[in-house]
């Protein structure tokens, strides 16, 4: 069984919480919006010019209204789950309890089982190459070495760069993330085996994932990646919005959760923490 996630699920909670603090801020402002709208409609004369102006503007500040009630119980709900993983005696697990495997503490060289051809771990690298290099304390997806023949799945887990491998920024140390102390299990990797998570606004997708795009997500109440399938949800990376104001909101980006359904899981769908949804490499 792996060692509790400490700090870590803290640092998750504070960055939910303040973007459940910046839905309720939007959602007051957006109710005295609202509230001076229907006003302004109460004192409208029936046949007044502008009626049909008014309704209008009533009912969109109803809906932006409702719009911020929903992703404020979206992200509490995000927060609940957390709170959930980070009290008692929460370990990390897999979803079935005879598929668990134990890590051995030496550090292991690249892992490629079942992995993709070289064509698409070229696209992996392009995609994360202006992230490069990864910083000391980056949380990333790591593909865990496993014992056995070649006919294993992958297994991904939850991991921190330690530091590049000679300062070659396409190979690092990892280490566990559940057990940060200094003996802790390390890793000697290379990029082709880690998936870097968003930190920021520029390490986020430009767009959300499509619905029926498949990807690799932290499966709630554990430190393990899964494949997953979107449902629907993620951050509104509009392009029309001006990079001022999605920068104010990058918390909220962060944390605005996708809907997924996970493979092997029955038709289940969880939500994720758009900074726990990544590409498969």
């Amino acid at each position: 069984m792996r060692a509790d996630r400490g700090t870590g699920a803290t640092t998750e909670e504070a960055q939910v919480w303040q973007a459940v603090r910046a839905q309720l801020r939007s959602l007051d402002s957006a109710r005295s919006s609202s509230l001076a709208a229907y006003e302004k409609l109460l004192k409208a004369h029936a046949d007044a010019k502008n009626i049909d102006a008014l309704y209008d503007a009533t009912e969109h500040a109803v809906h932006e209204e409702q719009k911020y009630i929903v992703g404020a119980l979206e992200q509490l709900d995000v927060l609940l789950a957390l709170r959930k993983a980070s009290t008692g005696d929460v370990r990390r697990r897999k979803r079935k309890a005879d598929d668990e495997l134990d890590m051995d503490t030496k550090p292991k060289s690249d892992v490629k089982k079942s992995r993709s051809p070289a064509k698409q771990e070229s696209s992996h690298v392009a995609r994360i190459k202006s992230q490069l290099p990864l910083l000391r304390g980056r949380k990333v997806a790591f593909c865990q070495a496993l014992r056995g023949d070649d006919t294993h799945e992958e297994e991904w887990i939850m991991a921190t760069v330690i530091s590049t491998i000679q300062g070659d920024k396409m190979r690092y140390i990892v280490q566990d993330a559940e057990d940060d102390t200094a003996h802790g299990p390390t890793w000697n990797t290379s990029i082709d085996s880690i998936v870097p998570l968003p930190v920021d606004l520029d390490s986020l997708p430009p767009a959300p994932y499509a619905v029926g795009t498949r990807v690799l997500a932290l499966y709630p109440d554990t430190s393990c990646f899964y494949w997953a399938t979107i449902q629907g949800g993620g951050p509104a990376m509009n392009g029309s919005v001006p990079r001022s104001k999605l920068v104010k909101r990058e918390s909220e980006l962060l944390t605005t959760p996708y809907r997924l359904m996970f493979y092997d899981d029955g038709a289940d769908v969880k939500q994720v923490p758009a900074y726990l949804v990544v590409e498969h490499p």
